[in-house]
């Protein structure tokens, strides 16, 4: 197998891998505004906090993978 083929199926794996990530966060999501009592526009906030903190760490990790490189950038990311 080339190592074009590799990489695209680690990619595709860590595709599906964060797409079951956030069905269960979404899934779970419905558990969790009923155990803490939360509103739906409290669960909106914290969800609207979750995606604004993760968007502003992709922009340093980016800036990482042009200094260190793009592999060791996504094993740190990985683990």
């Amino acid at each position: 197998m080339k190592k074009r083929h590799q990489v695209l199926l680690v990619l595709a794996i860590l595709s599906v891998i964060t797409f079951l990530d956030r069905i269960a966060f979404s899934t779970a999501g419905e558990r969790i505004t009923k155990e803490l009592g939360l509103t739906a526009v409290q669960w909106g906030w914290i969800l609207g906090s979750f995606t604004l903190a993760y968007a502003l760490f992709e922009i340093p990790t980016g800036l990482l993978g042009d200094r260190i490189g793009a592999k060791s950038v996504l094993i740190r990311v990985v683990l």
